[in-house]
């Protein structure tokens, strides 16, 4: 694992290689998560057991990377905030110069914006804009995480993409399911 061989792949070499009469003794993928988190065998983003601090961490390594960070945002938990957000709200808003690319060649036809909720045991949401090229491909071009999803956040990430990309984004098509929560 630590060498970045798959579960799924340590579990089939695994099955190959034993004979039918010990195959009860096989590992399986509890045991294998056991180890991982034992011998903090995580993925090489993981920077600490804590998610708050693994992300900070992660983040400060992006943001020494200027310019060419894709981190336009962060506002972490129990930080207070000039963005209207409570000290409890965590935002973190990520683009990279290709997306930027991708929004302001393709952005005036069509963008979707959606949320996909329940990633974590943080309840966090994954929000994501995505613009539509000449094949009818969607592209992601920006992402948010956050523990909210209301006009404000939102507002907060439009806001961020609009400075990243120099100026506001006129699209044809605004397409989204967030406005039924929204109100």
């Amino acid at each position: 694992m630590k060498a970045g061989v798959s579960m799924t792949e340590i579990l089939n070499r695994t099955k190959k290689n034993a004979s039918s009469s010990n195959r009860a003794h096989l590992i399986n993928r509890k045991q294998l998560e056991n180890i991982k988190k034992e011998f903090n065998l995580y993925y090489p983003t993981w920077r600490h057991a804590n998610d708050a601090t693994s992300v900070k961490l992660w983040v400060e390594n992006l943001e020494n990377q200027a310019p060419d960070s894709p981190v336009l945002l962060y506002k972490e938990q129990g930080v207070p905030s000039d963005l209207g957000l409570q000290a409890e709200d965590f935002v973190l808003v990520i683009m990279s110069d290709y997306q930027k690319d991708m929004i302001k060649e393709f952005g005036s036809q069509r963008i979707c914006i959606d949320g996909t909720h329940g990633l974590n045991s943080s309840e966090f949401t994954l929000h994501s804009l995505v613009v539509i090229d000449e094949r009818a491909t969607g592209i992601p071009v920006g992402h948010m995480f956050s523990n909210r999803c209301d006009t404000l956040t939102l507002s907060v990430f439009l806001d961020a993409i609009k400075q990243a990309c120099g100026g506001p984004i006129a699209t044809e098509v605004l397409f989204s399911f967030l406005f039924a929560i929204l109100g």
